[in-house]
């Protein structure tokens, strides 16, 4: 009856750390559940861009990644959490979290960059950019110079389903500022602001 006990005692504690630890792969994965992008153009054409990152985690992860196209000069890079830049085939990945560090349940990052696309007669802003995870709430605006470009357009990924929001307005300095939502953004799929 002793040996029956402690049999049951230690198979209590192999499950309860098996589930505490994650081990099991096929229920371990994450979603974005709100993304905030704020991005403002100066007058020399260089962005500073803020972005709020709220991850949900179903398991155990170190953190996650963000890709931009090497050719857009990033520069002055902070994250709230730790992170590395590397480049790899033509893409700047900004790795957010630590090897060191097991994390779980909602995460949130603050990323802020400079950007300078080097715009000289179109411009093109995707929005939430591409990831590999659905987005389930994304807010943007993006505040451009006076005068800096002609016309602005949305244009929208075939992907992303309905429940879209867009506006423009000018602010009292004459800025114009494009600001919009989405909801349910599946995997790859994204909003592009154009400018001429």
């Amino acid at each position: 009856m002793r040996r029956t006990a402690t049999i049951l005692l230690l198979l209590v504690v192999l499950v309860s750390f098996t589930t505490a630890e994650g081990i099991d792969e096929s229920s371990r994965h994450w979603t974005i559940d709100h993304y905030d992008i704020k991005a403002v153009m100066g007058e020399d054409g260089v962005l500073s861009i803020e972005e709020r990152i709220i991850a949900n985690f179903r398991g155990y992860y170190h953190g996650i990644l963000k890709t931009i196209p090497a050719s857009n000069n990033v520069w002055g890079i902070k994250c709230s959490a730790p992170f590395a830049v590397e480049t790899e085939n033509n893409e700047l990945v900004i790795r957010m979290g630590s090897a060191d560090t097991l994390i779980t349940g909602n995460i949130e990052y603050v990323l802020t960059y400079k950007m300078d696309p080097k715009v000289k007669y179109e411009f093109v802003f995707t929005v939430p950019g591409i990831w590999s995870v659905d987005v389930f709430d994304l807010s943007f605006s993006l505040t451009i110079p006076k005068d800096r470009f002609y016309g602005c357009a949305m244009e929208i990924n075939d992907l992303l389903p309905s429940g879209k929001t867009f506006e423009t307005y000018e602010e009292a300095d004459g800025r114009l500022v494009l600001k919009g939502s989405a909801s349910r953004i599946p995997a790859y799929g994204n909003i592009d602001l154009v400018l001429r």
